[in-house]
This record gives C-alpha cells, sequence and structure tokens, in this order.
C-alpha cells in the first residue's frame, strides 16, 4: 500500500508545478511609456541582452549615466519585470564602469522597496516580495512609502508585520521590523530618543530588530544636517555610550558608518575606538566586522593597505584578522552575516570567505554559515541543499542543529548499514528517496539567482577560480527570469522531508548504562552539533568513550570542547541518571561531570548537600578525579543558586575538608566566568544563564569576596582578564593581584595561555617566558603544563613543553609536575609506555609514581534552613540601605509579597537583570502593555514611602533583585499549602 501511494507523488509535484508557474503571471502590465521618460520596451530589451547590459541601461536616461538615472531605471523596473529583476538590474549597475556610482548600493535597493509598495501592494506578502541584497535596503524603502504618512506608525507595522505567512523565516520577520526602524527615525525628524520610544511599543521579541533599524539609520549619512545634534565631536562613541544599557548593543553594532566617515585615519585607529568601548566593545568590534561585508566599506577602509589586487573576500579576511586576538571571532561573527545578507541565495563567496580565514578561525567561520542559514531559510532541506556548495569537511557544521531532514538528506561516515537496520522503513523508503533525491537536488535553488561571485567550488570542495563565471547568465534569453522554478523545487524538498520524517523513529530512553565503546573509527562530527545524534550515541556507547570522542573532535578541529561536554553531562543525567557521574570521562576539562552535576541539583536542589556529595562524589578515590568531581559540585551549585555567587559559596563552606571546599569554590568561580562569557547570548534569548557578579574590574569579584575565597576565584579569574584586556595584558594584571594570591593568577594565567593557544606548546611556553620575575614565569608554564594533560590523548603537548625548558630553572619541576600528572591521569597499564618517552634521567622517577589517594569525603546535611522556615500567604518585605530585609521569604502558593521602599528610589523586579524573565511570563520588554499586572516587576522606579505587590501563583524559589541596585537581591519560596 506505501508503494501504490508513493505513485501519485509525480502528478502532484507536476500540478503544483504548473499552479506555481501560473501565478507568475497573475499581476497586470504597466504600460509602454513612463513618466519617468524610462521606455518600458526598451528597459525589457535590456534586461534580454547577454552582455552589455548596462550600456544598455544607461542608454535609457536622457542625462548621463547617474545615480539619478539608477533611481529611474529601478522604479520603473519592479512594476515590469519585477522586483527580484530589478534587484539583478541594480547589481548590474552597480558593477559598472559607465555608471561609476560611489556608493554601496544600498539607498539605490530602497528605491525598489519604494516601487513595490506603490505599485504592487503594502501587506506583509509583499513586503517579502522584497528581494534580498545590498543589506536589505528594499525593506527599509518599502516602509518608507507605508509608514512616513501614517499618523499611528507603530500600528502601521504591526499590521505589516503580523500579517506576514506563517512560513515567513525569522530573518524576514526580523527584517520588517528592521526596516520599520529605520523609517522610525525619519518619521521623527531623527529624533533619536521619539524613534527608540516607537520601537519600545512593538510587541515581544521584535522591538530589538526595530531598534537595530533606529542606529543603523542615526549612523548612516543621509540628512545628516538632521542627525549631528545625535552626535559629538570630541566622542567618537556618542551616543552609544549613554544610552541604556538595554540599547547600547544595537548601538554599537551599528555606530560603524559613522566612525568610518569621522573617525578612520586607519584600520587600526577604528580598533582604537572600540577598545574605549568597554563591557560593549565586542559589539563595536562586530559592527567593523559587519562593514566588511559591504565592497563600497570594505574599499574605503583598505585605503591604507596593498591589499588593492586583492578580491573581496581576501581584503575582508585580512582586515579582520588585523584585529587584535580576542576580537577576531567578533569580527568573523557579524562579517559572515553581512556577506549572506548580500547575497543570500548563493554560498559561494560566503564558502570563499571562510575557506580564506586562518586554520585557527575556519571551523568557527563555517558554522556561523550554518547558525545564520537558520534565519535565513524556511526548512532544513533547503539548508542542507545551500551547504552542498562548501568544503565537503565543513558540510556538517554548515548544516548546523540537528534535523531529522539532516539525517534523511545527508550521510553520517559513521552511520553504519546495522544502524540503518533498526529501521526497516527507512530501507524500504530508500530505494524511492534515492531516486527522487537525485532528481530534485540536481537542480539546485541558486541556479535561478543571479550571481556576482568570481569565485566558485569545484567538485572536491576546493575553492577554483572561475572568472568567466563572474559574467552573469541570469539574463540571457532562456535563463531570463525563471525564478519561480524554485518555488515547485523547494516545495518538493520540504515534502521530501516530511515524507522522510514518517518512517524515522527513535527509541525511547533505556536507563540502562550502555557498554559499547566508541572507537576512533566511528567518531563523528555530528556529536558536536546533533542533538538528536547525541541522545542516541550515549544509549549506545558508553559515556567514557563518547568523552573521549568529543576530545578527539575537539583537536582535530581546534577548538576547546568542553561546553559540548558540559551538554553531554546533562543529557546523559536526563537519560541515565546518577550513573553518569561514575562514567563520565575527564576529558574536555571534565565538562561532561560539570554538566551532570548541573543537572542533578536543577532536578533535586541543594537543601541535602551532605547526602548530595556523598551520591556523586563519595566512591572515587584519587585525587585528581574527586577534585574534578567537587569541582564540578560547584558548577552545580552555581547554577542551583542562580548564578547568585555568595550562596553557592556559602554552600561549599559546608564541605569539612578544607581541600574539597577548594575545589567546590573553584567550581563556583569558574561557573560564574562561564555565565559572564554568556552573558549577551542569555539578555538575547532569555536563557537564563546570567551572572549579576562580572564588572569591567579584571579583578572583581576577587578583589571582593572573604580573604578564604580569593586563591580560588584568582586561579580562574584569567579567563575574565582575557575577556576584558586581552591576552598580552594578563601578566601586568596578575602583578597587580594582592601579594598573597599571585602564585594563584600566575598559575591560571598558564592554564588560560594554554587554552588561548589550542594547547600549542611553543605558544604558551614564548609568552609565560615574558614574565620578568622568575617565579612567576615557571608558575605561569606549570599552569599551561596541567592545562595541556587532562588524557592520554593530550600527554605529548605537555612532553613538549618540558623538552622546550630543558636547560633552564623550571626544567626539573616541568618533569615533576608531568609526571604527578601522568599517575592522575593515565592508566595504571600505560603509565610505564609514557615513562619511556621521559629523559633517563627521569623515567625511574615516573615508574615508582604511585597515584595519590582521595581524602575521606563528608559535609554537612543542610544548605539552608529555607525547609523549616515558617509559611505564610502574605510577606513584607523593607527595602533598607540598599539591601531588602529579609532577603528570604516563604510563602504559600497564592500567597502574596509586598515590597516597602525606605531608601531614595527602588525597583523590585525578577532576575535575571535585566531582562527580568525567569519568573513565568515575566519580561521586562512586556511593561507598559497589558500584562504588566502578571509581571513580577515593578515596571517603573519608585520613590521612598512606596510600595510594590505581587502575588504568586507559581511553586518554586524565585529570586528576584533591584533593576536600580542590581546587587540588591532577594528570594522567594513557595510551596503547595
Amino acid at each position: 500500500m506505501i508503494v501504490t501511494r508513493f505513485l501519485y507523488l509525480p502528478l502532484l509535484f507536476l500540478l503544483f508545478f504548473l499552479l506555481s508557474s501560473l501565478s507568475v503571471f497573475a499581476h497586470g502590465g504597466v504600460s509602454d511609456d513612463d513618466s519617468s521618460g524610462v521606455s518600458v520596451e526598451r528597459l525589457q530589451e535590456c534586461v534580454s541582452l547577454e552582455r552589455d547590459r548596462d550600456v544598455c541601461y544607461a542608454s535609457l536616461c536622457a542625462d548621463d549615466a547617474t545615480w539619478l538615472c539608477a533611481d529611474s531605471i529601478l522604479d520603473v523596473s519592479v512594476p515590469t519585470v519585477g522586483p527580484d529583476t530589478a534587484m539583478l538590474i541594480l547589481h548590474d549597475i552597480m558593477k559598472s564602469p559607465v555608471f561609476s556610482i560611489s556608493s554601496d548600493g544600498h539607498l539605490l535597493s530602497h528605491t525598489i522597496g519604494q516601487s513595490l509598495a506603490r505599485n504592487l501592494g503594502s501587506t506583509g506578502e509583499y513586503f517579502l516580495r522584497c528581494p534580498s541584497g545590498f543589506n536589505d535596503g528594499c525593506f527599509h524603502g518599502f516602509f518608507e512609502v507605508v509608514i512616513l504618512e501614517s499618523e499611528t506608525p507603530v500600528d502601521t507595522v504591526e499590521d505589516i508585520c503580523g500579517s506576514m505567512p506563517n512560513d515567513a523565516t525569522p530573518k524576514e520577520r526580523s527584517y520588517c521590523y528592521h526596516g520599520a526602524g529605520h523609517v522610525f527615525m525619519m518619521h521623527e525628524s531623527h529624533d533619536l530618543d521619539a524613534a527608540i520610544a516607537l520601537c519600545l511599543q512593538i510587541h515581544g521579541d521584535w522591538s530589538e530588530s526595530c531598534l537595530q533599524g533606529v542606529f543603523m539609520e542615526n549612523a548612516g549619512d543621509r540628512e545628516w544636517e538632521l542627525k549631528k545634534k545625535n552626535f559629538r565631536e570630541d566622542e567618537p562613541l556618542y551616543p552609544c555610550t549613554v544610552v541604556a544599557d538595554r540599547f547600547k548593543p544595537e548601538c554599537y553594532i551599528n555606530h560603524h558608518g559613522y566612525l568610518v566617515r569621522h573617525y578612520s585615519e586607519s584600520w587600526d585607529s577604528l580598533a582604537d575606538v572600540c577598545r574605549g568601548a568597554g563591557d560593549f566593545k565586542h559589539y563595536c568590534f562586530g559592527g567593523l566586522g559587519l562593514m566588511l561585508g559591504s565592497e563600497y566599506w570594505i574599499d574605503v577602509v583598505s585605503d591604507d593597505f596593498s591589499v588593492n589586487e586583492k578580491s573581496h573576500t581576501e581584503k575582508a579576511v585580512f582586515l579582520c584578522e588585523r584585529f587584535p586576538d580576542e576580537h577576531i571571532f567578533d569580527c568573523y561573527s557579524h562579517l559572515v552575516p553581512s556577506f549572506l545578507n548580500f547575497d543570500v541565495d548563493d554560498l559561494t563567496r560566503v564558502s570563499h570567505l571562510c575557506s580564506s580565514a586562518s586554520e585557527m578561525y575556519r571551523r568557527f567561520c563555517f558554522e556561523q554559515v550554518g547558525s545564520y542559514l537558520r534565519n535565513l531559510v524556511s526548512t532544513d532541506a533547503q539548508r542542507i541543499v545551500a551547504c552542498d556548495t562548501v568544503p565537503s569537511r565543513f558540510r556538517d557544521v554548515c548544516i548546523g542543529v540537528s534535523s531529522d531532514d539532516a539525517e534523511v538528506f545527508t550521510e553520517s561516515p559513521s552511520t553504519s548499514f546495522f544502524d540503518r537496520l533498526k529501521n526497516p522503513f527507512v530501507l524500504l523508503f530508500q530505494p524511492f528517496r534515492t531516486l527522487l533525491t537525485s532528481f530534485v537536488f540536481s537542480f539546485p535553488l541558486t541556479a535561478f539567482s543571479h550571481s556576482d561571485s568570481d569565485t566558485d567550488v569545484d567538485s572536491s570542495g576546493d575553492i577554483a577560480s572561475d572568472t568567466a563565471s563572474s559574467e552573469s547568465a541570469a539574463f540571457a534569453g532562456e535563463d531570463r527570469d525563471y525564478s519561480f522554478l524554485s518555488r515547485p523545487l523547494t516545495f518538493l524538498q520540504s515534502f521530501l522531508g516530511w515524507v522522510s520524517g514518517l518512517f524515522h523513529f527513535q527509541s525511547s530512553a533505556d536507563r540502562a548504562v550502555p557498554l559499547h565503546v566508541l572507537t576512533p573509527e566511528d567518531d563523528s562530527d555530528l556529536l558536536l552539533h546533533d542533538s538528536v545524534f547525541m541522545d542516541e550515541a550515549l544509549q549506545t556507547y558508553t559515556l567514557r568513550s563518547l568523552t573521549a570522542s568529543l576530545s578527539r573532535l575537539g583537536m582535530s578541529g581546534g577548538f576547546d570542547c568542553h561546553n559540548r561536554a558540559h551538554e553531554m553531562g546533562r543529557r546523559a543525567y536526563e537519560l541515565l541518571g546518577n550513573d553518569a557521574f561514575k562514567n563520565c570521562g575527564v576529558e574536555c576539562h571534565s565538562g561532561c561531570r560539570h554538566g551532570a552535576t548541573e543537572a542533578f541539583f536543577a532536578k533535586n536542589g541543594a537543601s541535602d548537600l551532605g547526602a548530595s556529595i556523598g551520591m556523586l562524589c563519595g566512591e572515587e578515590r584519587s585525587v585528581f578525579d574527586l577534585h574534578q568531581c567537587i569541582h564540578g559540585v560547584g558548577h552545580g551549585l552555581m547554577a542551583w543558586f542562580d548564578y547568585h555567587l555568595y550562596d553557592a559559596l556559602e554552600a561549599c563552606d559546608l564541605i569539612d575538608q578544607e581541600f574539597h571546599r577548594n575545589s567546590c569554590y573553584s567550581g563556583v568561580f569558574m561557573e560564574n566566568i562561564v555565565g559572564g562569557i554568556a552573558r549577551n547570548d542569555a539578555v538575547a534569548s532569555g536563557s537564563g544563564h546570567f551572572t549579576d557578579y562580572l564588572t569591567d574590574d579584571p579583578h572583581y569579584p576577587c578583589n571582593s569576596v572573604a580573604n578564604v575565597y580569593k586563591g580560588q576565584c584568582y586561579w580562574l579569574q584569567t579567563d575574565r582578564m582575557l575577556q576584558l584586556r586581552g591576552i598580552d595584558a594578563i601578566s601586568g594584571l596578575c602583578a597587580g593581584a594582592p601579594e598573597a594570591f599571585q602564585f594563584q593568577c600566575f598559575h591560571s594565567m598558564g592554564r588560560t595561555v594554554s587554552s588561548f593557544y589550542g594547547r600549542d606548546s611553543e605558544r604558551s611556553y614564548s609568552l609565560c617566558s615574558t614574565i620578568p620575575n622568575i617565579e612567576n614565569r615557571n608558575t605561569c608554564l606549570e599552569g599551561a603544563l596541567s592545562d595541556s594533560f587532562w588524557d592520554a590523548t593530550q600527554s605529548g603537548y605537555a612532553v613538549k613543553l618540558c623538552e622546550m625548558a630543558v636547560g633552564s630553572s623550571f626544567e626539573r619541576r616541568c618533569y615533576e609536575q608531568l609526571i604527578i600528572r601522568a599517575s592522575e591521569v593515565l592508566l595504571r597499564d600505560s603509565i610505564a609506555d609514557f615513562c619511556k618517552t621521559l629523559p633517563s634521567l627521569y623515567r625511574t622517577q615516573c615508574l615508582d609514581q604511585e597515584t595519590p589517594q582521595a581524602q575521606p569525603l563528608s559535609a554537612a546535611e543542610h544548605v539552608s534552613a529555607q525547609s523549616d522556615a515558617e509559611q505564610v500567604d502574605v510577606a513584607v518585605v523593607r527595602y533598607v540601605d540598599g539591601a531588602y530585609v529579609p532577603d528570604r521569604v516563604h510563602i504559600s502558593v497564592g500567597g502574596k509579597v509586598t515590597w516597602v521602599n525606605e531608601d531614595q528610589a527602588f525597583w523590585p523586579a525578577s532576575n535575571l537583570h535585566p531582562t527580568h524573565a525567569a519568573y513565568p511570563g515575566s519580561d521586562i520588554k512586556q511593561c507598559g502593555g497589558e500584562r504588566e499586572d502578571f509581571l513580577f516587576d515593578a515596571c517603573r522606579t519608585l520613590d521612598f514611602g512606596s510600595e510594590y505587590s505581587f502575588f504568586f501563583h507559581e511553586v518554586g524559589e524565585w529570586r528576584y533583585h533591584d533593576h536600580i541596585n542590581p546587587v540588591a537581591t532577594g528570594v522567594v519560596v513557595v510551596s503547595e499549602k
């Protein structure tokens, strides 16, 4: 019966093909003569030419081939040949020496949007007919027509963007509101505050897209006389320095247009300006990267370099990698979307860009391609087709996160015949799927799109120069305006993905601990990004072998696998329960164990810490393994206490032995820094991974905690120093730490340096050797050694570092620490082989070294007495001297808490700062809306004597803070009656 149904598919496809094709002729035409003087008939003749179309376009205008001539041609083109072809005309004009227009084409693409709205329609459906390109100027022009005359601009935007079809991509929806932001600035006569206020009336997360448009328009060069009031000549980063923190990211990302026009003595001078952006400098550097996607801007900023003979992609890579090391990733993360904004239908140029990047940035670049593609296309099948154009070894990275389509349309090299046999229906469907996909995907959608690329990808996945392909054939005879053919093919590709999903079944989770070992031959990059693949692997292979596989993949790809191992640990706990702790490997800096611990506390709480630690770590015998386990407990406690540093540290205080307490403290401080690194993503996504205990002070919070915690804080703090000041500044910062804690700081520096350089022993040794003080220098090298040797696969890095130290004051210390580390991380039967690789002077000591045994573990039972607290229906909290008193109250579900202000001003709100989204349904973006009364958020500053009350209907521990003074915090514990 299944096969019989398949016989109807070609008929369905043919019917859909005919209907889609007929829709092209649905709209009416225009007269042969246009009021602009451009002959419609002559324009159509120009479009049909195979070459010299730009010369033909120039002949359409009575005047010379000027910007105004191009504007008139584009205005007539939209109703004559459609907006897609109008965009291709603009591509020809911008590349033409006949026109020689000195701009990036963005403003001319506005004309296409204006003409579309005037001549075809101004609803969400017609908005989607705007072709992408030239930083999506068509979308901006569309809104210039429909908003500027509107008395209720926000309602107009909501009507248009809200009427977009359900299958509109996230990128399309975002650019709808982004375009509105541009025009809000014009509507308000470039009053920045007034335009921001309009954006804040946009519902949900789309207000951020609107704000991006506002700040981009503000920094643009149009109507400068009206806008110059928004800038200050002596402050290059103004107004970004004075807008509210929640607006700073959008401001800095879009500030590059102003910076380049007014402060671009050189590319390096722009980097110096961005360093002044403090905590937001990553956005400033990212904005410069965004600018490099435009050929116009890149030629402006590269005039002082000898790169004029290079291609656009080569110039972009050259300039991006001139940034300080710590900001090169910022550049690439914004450069890739910028390239895709200019040519979204063809990945050839962006593939060339990423392939031209230095090896250490190449994989990251292709990851950004895959990530951004998910906003550009509607289905996974389309993304898979697009990623076929990238080099084969980066294809899985480009495809990105897991999807059933990815499993159906791509063959993983590690997928065995036995694995496919688990589902006989997949084998039944395979011949039909192969037949159809070989037909459908032989017609890539990019074949129906214009490309101005000067590069191509050969069959092996390598980039090949193809100057012939740079001559567009999109207008030549039979290729003319066949973009409509892509619609039925897109439909069929999506349909295939849906049919494939009918035959894809996933086995239910089995609580039994898997026993199969994953060998190096079975390693697959899918483990790095495919969640479904990871879940299946966790039910098939041992955690220890999976962690080892992650480590191997990380080393081969040149990146740190710690965070991915965290995710593996969390998923392992969900699938395997407490057995996850016993089976996690120590590779990837023990990230698997850390993640499992976080999941444990998220599920079980931390009220009985003694029993919890005994359950998690009680069976560990070696010092190294027990340290890693309790360090993971610190990670878990920090996450459990919602990144409230002092609560987590006080929980660690309940551990009896000082050595074990320090292990716990180190996990807390490490998670605090990880939370800070993830801060921007958390604000954007509402994920909740956020800490208030980081500032732009590179010594904070180490300089604010009690001395008992300072050592472990400095043991991790150099990761934060790197983030704030860069790799070269760490040595001086550690020298400025309190003398009693400089050992921990310089040891941490070695660990940070090793990680930063991808465990490159030579570079780590070289940087640590620049430290003037010999003891601090050797301490740094010891830290680098520790970081480079976590499992058997990494021993070579550590041995090489010690070989470099031969003859120096660090030689004996290096080999002694190397031998101790080997005894901790290597299996006993492999120690002898390792010892043979050492100089004869140290072999006997290596063979005689015993694995250190851990001290017995014990801890007090309760983290807090919260379970014994009095449970009431009404509670009152006073705000006194910048603190909430009491800072913890316990109420029944449905109960009320009232906050009374006895200070100058306060604004109580749910964590996390500044999103206020931790309590279900709350979000600062909804303040002022119809749901304000349902938010755990005062939504405004309240003066002395004011009160704020909230009824709690959700059971849990709900942390809150003061939005004006975020260090003032408290907890409302809500329990069943």
